[in-house]
């Protein structure tokens, strides 16, 4: 690296350790700083946040809408975003690493985009996505280590399993989603299944498969929806709720069913860093009226031909479902521990 790439790694690196120092106080719990590196289009920014550290650069008038989000890396994204600035709406491709243990990866990665920007600043965005491809090797090439996304996914689960082993700590079968099973809990009659949405997402959760939202044969199936948001210093982490679960089974293979979930106790220093709280838990019963997309919403003949998988959506924000009482929750669980 060239003395002006390590001065410039450098002065990002701590503006970035500068921005999460200060605390993420902007709308959707961003923060972000101008740098001087500029297109025709406007000022780049640095930000950090929910989601890790980025480079926001600014894309020309309604490029946004047909702006190509790319999301083949868990360590690697490229979004859009929309941001105020000075009593305006501007759109930002948003590059981002949302592994804290690529952060040294990361800047190396950004030096290279911002020196490719100021030899040519009317092609921001296409030097963003040339560094992307020619980075992406590198990025793929480290360690498997839990998106923030995957890790709210994973809190979820465990605070539900958790409720569970407090009931019973001989219920650890009763935990299906690490064996990819259609449901995250399940007895075969009675089954439950867990979406976790981040603060800044609403009620929105993706589903996977046309049985994620399919009940048992002849039983019933509820989901827990729980909103989680990301904080700074207070909350809870996944390794506490791994810590707590681990000691309240009371049967063997919880080291392999965490494991399953695409936990490794290597990185937990690193996912220590990253706590939540829980803003919210609904749950719902998953019968005819709930907005999901199964096998029989393709007619008599099933899913087309052609079709591979099928990942939607779903929001549950005025929705017409009604959650379920609190009571009726604990009956559900009840009855799937009384026959695991």
């Amino acid at each position: 690296m060239s003395d002006s790439a390590t001065r410039l790694d450098a002065e990002l690196n701590e503006r970035w350790e500068n921005l999460e120092a200060a605390g993420a106080t902007a709308s959707g719990g961003l923060h972000t700083i101008d740098i001087p590196v500029a297109t025709h289009d406007g000022d780049l920014l640095l930000g950090a946040g929910p989601g890790g550290r980025r480079l926001l650069v600014p894309l020309a008038a309604d490029q946004h809408a047909t702006f190509k989000e790319d999301r083949r890396s868990s360590a690697l994204l490229l979004l859009k975003r929309q941001l105020e600035r000075n009593g305006a709406l501007w759109w930002y491709a948003d590059l981002s690493c949302p592994q804290p243990q690529l952060n040294h990866v990361f800047v190396a990665l950004i030096v290279d985009v911002l020196a490719r920007i100021e030899v040519n600043p009317d092609k921001g965005l296409m030097a963003m996505r040339r560094c992307m491809t020619e980075w992406r090797a590198l990025f793929a090439s480290r360690e498997r280590v839990l998106t923030v996304r995957e890790l709210a996914g994973l809190f979820g689960e465990l605070m539900i399993l958790q409720r569970l082993l407090e009931r019973d700590p001989d219920c650890l079968e009763l935990w299906r989603g690490p064996l990819h099973e259609p449901h995250d809990f399940s007895n075969g009659i009675r089954a439950v299944e867990v979406k976790a949405s981040l603060a800044d997402e609403g009620h929105i959760f993706q589903v996977h498969g046309l049985e994620q939202l399919q009940p048992p044969p002849t039983g019933s199936l509820l989901l827990a929806h729980l909103r989680i948001a990301q904080t700074l210093e207070e909350g809870s982490t996944v390794p506490d709720l791994v810590a707590t679960c681990r000691e309240l089974s009371a049967t063997g293979g919880f080291g392999a069913r965490i494991e399953g979930s695409g936990y490794n106790t290597e990185h937990e220093e690193s996912y220590r860093k990253i706590s939540f709280e829980l803003l919210e838990q609904s749950w719902f019963e998953v019968v005819d009226d709930f907005p999901r997309i199964v096998p029989e919403s393709f007619g008599s003949g099933g899913k087309p031909e052609g079709i591979t998988a099928v990942a939607y959506d779903v929001d549950l924000a005025g929705i017409a479902v009604t959650p379920l009482s609190e009571e009726a929750v604990e009956a559900h669980l009840v009855e799937m521990l009384a026959s695991k």
